[in-house]
């Protein structure tokens, strides 16, 4: 049987913490066949300067595929998946996996997470995700709030940016959610509307639709959130995380309940500030679905 063919995609917008992302890809002990950096419209200083950062590897290659994150990352699985002449000029591929500009991959993160995929145990994997050592008080808490234990009970939180998936899930469910899309650049707003949450979107139609994920705790990545530097930093990402997760929960109809429940205790002050956000974020997530529909 034929080793299947892997491309490991890397979504960013002007972010030069990529290099030491590339870097952790090249030290991989399963080497991936591709990898494609996906740049969602960065100035031409750093499209130069990562150019000539990978110029000497012939299976990495710089696409600039312009929008926010979700767009760039539908972009990149029509190229991928759905684009014949395309493949047909260039490659196909089997398996994708995600990671992000700010973000660092063990040595064996990637023969990891495509481990259960490549033996037929799963359809597709989630990575653990740790912080770096937090430079802020921000971080630190950012860091406390986000736990991986939750994957072992509910797959469907599986974070794109340490993810990996069989390319036959695309072919079956489509591409990500496509309510919203933009040419701008990557941010969390576009004219006012927040987008679903992509990660999650994904997840609950690939469930739903029958594939199977697994959470493979040893294929770790290690997250830099140092732009996360001030509580209002915080404040607007937790709220921005929540608003994109209301929508979600409200296009697949769970049980609300759970949202309003899915949050991990840090006995900090700070956890005053999501109880009043929740409910601001739920509000304003049930309005922007309501714009979808």
């Amino acid at each position: 049987m034929n080793q299947l063919q892997t491309t490991v995609v890397i979504t960013l917008y002007n972010d030069l913490r990529v290099k030491k992302t590339i870097d952790s890809l090249f030290k991989q002990t399963h080497r991936p066949d591709h990898i494609l950096i996906a740049d969602g419209g960065s100035p031409p200083d750093f499209e130069r300067e990562i150019r000539d950062y990978i110029k000497h590897h012939k299976n990495i290659r710089f696409n600039i595929l312009r929008g926010r994150c979700i767009d760039t990352r539908r972009k990149v699985i029509d190229m991928l998946v759905f684009n014949e002449t395309w493949i047909q000029n260039n490659y196909s591929t089997d398996i994708i996996a995600f990671i992000d500009s700010d973000e660092v991959a063990e040595e064996d993160w990637l023969g990891k997470i495509v481990g259960p995929i490549a033996s037929g145990i799963a359809d597709f994997a989630s990575g653990k995700t740790v912080s770096v050592e937090p430079t802020s008080n921000a971080e630190r808490i950012l860091a406390e709030l986000q736990d991986n234990s939750i994957l072992k009970q509910d797959i469907s939180y599986t974070a794109m940016g340490n993810s990996a998936w069989s390319v036959k899930i695309f072919k079956t469910i489509g591409n990500f959610d496509n309510t919203s899309s933009s040419d701008g650049t990557d941010s969390d707003t576009i004219a006012g509307s927040y987008h679903v949450s992509d990660d999650f979107d994904i997840n609950l139609r690939a469930l739903n639709a029958g594939f199977k994920g697994k959470y493979v705790h040893n294929a770790i990545i290690y997250h830099n959130q140092s732009h996360v530097n001030s509580l209002h930093k915080l404040i607007k990402y937790m709220y921005g995380q929540y608003v994109r997760t209301v929508i979600a929960y409200f296009k697949h109809g769970k049980n609300i309940k759970k949202f309003t429940k899915a949050s991990k205790s840090i006995n900090h002050p700070f956890e005053l500030f999501l109880l009043l956000i929740k409910p601001i974020a739920l509000l304003r997530g049930w309005i922007e679905w309501r714009r979808y529909v």
